[in-house]
């Protein structure tokens, strides 16, 4: 299983009350979450009805067969933050970016990262063959950790290895 974010991913459904949503086909212009998702994978999404003031964003997961989107975790929703019973009618469900999990660039030009409470670590993963380069805020410590050796190669070089 594999986190996958893509644009253009859009559904309907008729799912009611807390249960998972049961994906109705894909809508004009978009792709189905098969496509663009793929099974068993996760993925950002938002859900809206048509013609309540009910909607919901989190973290969703796609079954075997990409026909049901598993409502993983709630991040936000017009029920206090919490999964909402939806009400009977249409629900345009799609791959979305909340802001919460957007790194920006503030009107004083500080690069943000992460807004969540005091006590969460954020990790900066670089995805290159091995996957090992990570740097870890540390928010209880207050100090950076490297998930591998330390290199800084310039004219003032400061090396941290294991050697």
């Amino acid at each position: 299983m594999a986190f996958v974010l893509n644009d253009r991913v859009k559904e309907s459904t008729t799912t009611s009350s807390t249960t998972d949503f049961v994906l109705g086909g894909a809508v004009d212009g978009f792709e189905a979450f098969s496509a663009g998702i793929g099974n068993s994978n996760s993925t950002y999404y938002a859900c809206v009805h048509q013609t309540e003031d009910e909607w919901e964003v989190g973290v969703g997961t796609l079954d075997g067969d990409s026909s049901d989107l598993a409502r993983t975790t709630i991040i936000s929703s017009s029920n206090s933050d919490n999964k909402v019973s939806f009400s009977s009618g249409t629900k345009h469900v799609f791959c979305t970016m909340p802001a919460s999990k957007v790194a920006y660039q503030d009107k004083d030009g500080n690069f943000i990262i992460g807004t969540d409470a005091a006590g969460t670590d954020y990790n900066l993963t670089f995805r290159g063959e091995d996957n090992d380069g990570v740097l870890t805020w540390m928010e209880d410590e207050d100090y950076f950790k490297f998930g591998d050796d330390v290199l800084i190669n310039s004219t003032e070089k400061l090396m941290f290895q294991d050697t």
